[in-house]
């Protein structure tokens, strides 16, 4: 036994009576499309700038990973493009990393001065 009663097959379209209506949804919804404005880029070369870093930390090889991750994670945009390592001077268990990359900034836009 259904849960709900069955309901005909022509009872179910979602469309208008009318069986040429297709071409006046379609008007309708290009107008809808050309009524929604444009986007407008916020984030330009003028007003974005990327400074390239260089960053030295010493640690297990666990935390310099775990550096690294909250490098890229946290508040600041940066992209690691580069990571060498070698063995701390004097310490078996520790790494020297030297962490490349690229911290992205908004850039105020350029006031004029008056006088």
């Amino acid at each position: 036994m259904p849960v709900l009663p069955e309901v005909p097959a022509a009872a179910t379209s979602t469309g208008s009576a009318a069986p040429d209506s297709e071409g006046a949804s379609a008007g309708a919804s290009s107008a809808a499309e050309a009524a929604t404005p444009a986007p407008v880029a916020r984030i330009t070369e003028s007003n974005f700038a990327a400074f390239p870093l260089q960053i030295t930390v010493t640690g297990t090889y666990a935390q310099v990973l775990e550096f690294v991750a909250s490098l890229q994670s946290g508040s600041r945009l940066f992209l690691v493009h580069g990571i060498d390592t070698a063995q701390a001077s004097g310490e078996e268990t520790l790494l020297d990393a030297i962490i490349s990359g690229l911290v992205y900034s908004l850039v105020a836009a350029a006031t004029t001065s008056v006088g």
